[in-house]
């Protein structure tokens, strides 16, 4: 169902080619990941109000080893 939810809110969105996205309240990064594993994003910025969260996102950011974004 999340899934569902997300793919959803990506289509919605409509991001076009090289476009930056900021991602409020980012959590632990599902959302975020997707973002830059998808090459036609050119930038994404993520923020969040929770130390915790920030650190559990980047740890799963790490992972893909992707460079095109800034928590």
């Amino acid at each position: 169902m999340e899934s569902k939810a997300r793919q959803k809110a990506l289509d919605v969105a409509a991001i076009k080619d090289g476009e930056k996205i900021l991602e409020v309240a980012l959590g632990t990064g599902l959302n975020f990941v997707e973002d830059i594993k998808d090459e036609s994003i050119g930038w994404v910025e993520g923020i969040d109000i929770s130390i915790e969260m920030l650190e559990r996102a980047r740890r799963r950011i790490l992972r893909t080893g992707r460079g095109n974004y800034r928590l």
